[in-house]
């Protein structure tokens, strides 16, 4: 389980994430990536989650943003609406660090039934962790038209408002982007505090292509001493002690 500390950090931060709409990213322009239907739901930030046993120096995923804005779909879910409540009610200003845990296991309990799985599942046991020890954040937290890109001045705000302050938080040791597309996109707008692991994505993430599997070999190498995660943890704990 994450400290007391820790999660009122890490609640603080999303919370504070959270309440970075979809109107103010996208400015002035009109929000044409608006999906045809559940428009709530579209004005709903799925930032991401923290596994219930995350830990200063673990792992972070980061992908482009969530799905469910095609054309077809056009009824909710209760599973939807449930983790749409619970991310509403974090944005609120009588939230608290409860909110932030219902939050986290709705959101993980649905991240655990997505396509990539099949990516995700080998690249966390490389590391050593598992997705109640993992962190997951979109980019861009909202649902976009056709699940297409979000526009990109909208996308850098949503780095720099939402993303980096998240991973300031987390502190990982490992971060891990999904697909070549994410990849491109933090190149552009993150500054990233260490040097990412991309994994290449296929079509429907349904095999591990070559060149995941390499990186995913990498990912399984990579084992940092004691001496230096203890380094980085010690960094980390003060950083929260001073907040």
């Amino acid at each position: 389980m994450c400290s007391d500390k820790l999660q009122f950090s890490l609640y603080d931060a999303f919370a504070r994430a959270s309440r970075v709409s979809r109107a103010f990213l996208y400015g002035l322009d009109a929000d044409r990536q608006l999906p045809l239907h559940l428009p709530d739901l579209a004005r709903t930030p799925y930032l991401g989650f923290t596994g219930k046993n995350y830990q200063l120096g673990g792992v972070c995923l980061i992908g482009i943003n969530p799905g469910g804005g095609g054309d077809a779909y056009s009824e909710e879910t209760l599973a939807d609406r449930q983790l749409a409540d619970s991310i509403d009610i974090l944005r609120g200003n009588d939230s608290n660090p409860a909110h932030f845990e219902a939050m986290n296991d709705r959101f993980e309990a649905q991240f655990r039934q997505i396509p990539f799985k099949t990516i995700v599942n080998p690249v966390l046991e490389a590391a050593d962790s598992d997705v109640s020890s993992c962190a997951y954040l979109n980019m861009f937290p909202y649902r976009t038209r056709g699940d297409k890109m979000p526009h990109s001045k909208a996308l850098a705000k949503s780095c720099e408002l939402i993303v980096e302050p998240l991973l300031k938080a987390l502190r990982p040791r490992y971060i891990v982007i999904l697909g070549y597309k994410a990849r491109n996109t933090a190149e552009k707008n993150l500054s990233l505090p260490i040097k990412p692991y991309v994994i290449k994505r296929t079509i429907g993430d349904r095999v591990i292509c070559p060149e995941a599997a390499a990186v995913i070999k990498e990912i399984a190498a990579d084992k940092m001493s004691r001496v230096d995660r203890a380094k980085w943890l010690r960094i980390d704990t003060d950083q929260i002690k001073a907040s």
